[in-house]
């Protein structure tokens, strides 16, 4: 059986009297293809790659609204069931998702040092410890004594 073929016979083995608003209480129908490292699965339709979850809302309520995104209500990125999808903005997707999460609740570094204004600096990297970034400033440095042992060797050679 083909992508597309799968795809339609999700479509037509789905209630339609089901699609009224959102309810998480029913199950979620996962896509039973390998995901990807995103988590998402895709199914190919017509030669386009596409996101399982987003085909299966256009094909059983219609278009995305431009602009919008679908949110997995379930938190299933595998779910491609309409009821657990709802389309909200890219923001608002963020907000929601649990992404970033997990670092925002550390209070302190892994070497134990606590994450207080004074402590911390924001890079493209995110929070980083101001203490553990000075350790390892000195350790990449080479001590002033070897640096000078050295510079003596140089000039005397000269």
């Amino acid at each position: 059986m083909s992508d597309n073929e799968t795809a339609l016979v999700v479509q037509e083995a789905a209630p339609l009297a089901l699609f009224g608003t959102s309810d998480l209480a029913a199950p979620c129908w996962i896509a039973t293809r390998k995901p990807n490292k995103a988590g998402y699965v895709y199914v190919v339709v017509d030669g386009k790659s596409l996101r399982a979850h987003r085909y299966v809302w256009e094909q059983m309520r219609g278009p995305i609204p431009e602009g919008m995104e679908l949110d997995h209500l379930c938190r299933e990125k595998r779910c491609v069931n309409p009821q657990h999808l709802e389309p909200v903005t890219h923001v608002e997707n963020c907000r929601r998702g649990t992404g970033g999460h997990n670092q925002r609740s550390k209070t302190h570094c892994p070497y134990g040092h606590e994450y207080t204004e004074a402590n911390t600096y924001r890079d493209s990297k995110g929070r980083q410890c101001r203490a553990c970034r000075t350790r390892r400033d000195i350790e990449r440095r080479p001590s002033r004594k070897a640096y000078w042992q050295e510079w003596e060797k140089r000039r005397v050679r000269k």
